[in-house]
């Protein structure tokens, strides 16, 4: 009869301390107490981890007093390395460059932008009393921007931002670009949008906030993927029905539809949670489908259909009958919707 001994081992204290410490940077990062160069210039020495694991695979889990050593000594070198690794280019350079550029209303009649956002703050508002059709302002780090324009009476304008080549300053300088500022400076897309010609307009995100005030646009139809990070939409009233169309990302998204609007609203949820502030008077319909999230509706909606899980349809009192209407379709996700 052959005997099987087992030895029982130590659960290694490494990884504990390496998630509290990881928490602690990002804590100390939040707060402003470290900077962006401090922490590329710990990532740049990432080959010490790999070193820092091997150690602990080998006597680590030999005693739980290893382990926590090894924990500790790799927290202690990694915050030498954010001290002294700037002032040794650990941290690499980059520029943060200026763009202002605008488009002239011409002849237009009516007209299609396209937004393809980047890194930073992103601010989009009605641009008054001006013969432009946009107008943009801004600070950014990587590739070269590009507006360009085409057409007459149907003008098409689009926006966008080429990609970096991230080899030339190292692999993790591109961690610049989630952070919104940069030795005290600002990066952000700040863009005025004619409020005298009819849009049509597209604004794929990118990270960060994106604020858009919309509430003084002739706006004609709205497709948006918000990216990554929060989002507030204004949307502007209407005579007419209008479109809108929302790919959700990674970050809430908080949307006012105004009094007197008339609009469809198609949303495919992300990971965020989405919240609707819609008029109290306002005759509106709302489609839940699919996807693993919490539903709020108002208690003066009326469920006209329920469906599996938080799925249903709940509509206004008096929503057939309205002559100005909004419908709100909302599929998937995995964050709350709530409207209130």
């Amino acid at each position: 009869m052959s005997q099987h001994k087992t030895r029982s081992g130590y659960r290694s204290l490494f990884w504990p301390i390496m998630l509290i410490s990881l928490g602690l940077i990002l804590l100390l990062s939040n707060a402003g107490m470290i900077t962006i160069k401090n922490v590329i210039a710990l990532l740049r020495m990432w080959p010490l981890l790999l070193i820092i694991i091997g150690l602990d695979l080998l006597f680590g889990r030999r005693s739980p007093i290893l382990g926590a050593l090894i924990g500790l000594g790799a927290v202690a070198l990694a915050v030498v390395i954010m001290l002294v690794g700037p002032s040794m280019g650990l941290a690499g350079e980059w520029e943060i460059k200026t763009f202002q550029e605008s488009v002239p209303i011409g002849g237009a009649e009516s007209a299609e932008v396209a937004l393809n956002l980047s890194v930073g703050e992103t601010r989009i508002a009605a641009l008054r009393d001006s013969p432009d059709l946009l107008d943009a302002n801004l600070r950014y780090i990587g590739g070269d921007v590009r507006l360009s324009a085409a057409g007459a009476a149907r003008r098409t304008v689009e926006l966008t931002q080429d990609k970096v080549d991230l080899s030339l300053n190292g692999p993790f300088d591109f961690l610049s670009w989630l952070f919104e500022k940069n030795e005290g400076e600002d990066l952000r897309w700040d863009v005025r949008l004619s409020d005298r010609v009819p849009l049509e307009l597209t604004i794929n995100g990118g990270l960060g906030t994106i604020s858009l005030d919309l509430s003084d646009l002739n706006l004609t139809g709205l497709n948006l993927s918000t990216g990554a990070g929060a989002v507030t939409l204004t949307l502007p009233e209407a005579a007419r029905a209008y479109l809108v169309h929302i790919d959700g990302g990674i970050g809430p998204v908080e949307i006012t539809v105004p009094d007197a609007a008339a609009l469809d609203m198609q949303i495919n949820g992300g990971v965020g949670s989405f919240t609707i502030d819609i008029p109290r008077d306002a005759a509106v319909r709302i489609d839940v489908s699919g996807g693993l999230k919490t539903v709020d509706i108002p208690a003066y909606f009326d469920q006209v259909r329920e469906g599996e899980g938080q799925n249903g349809t709940w509509e206004t009192p008096g929503f057939g009958s309205a002559e100005r209407r909004i419908t709100i379709e909302y599929e998937g996700g995995l964050g709350a919707l709530t409207v209130k």
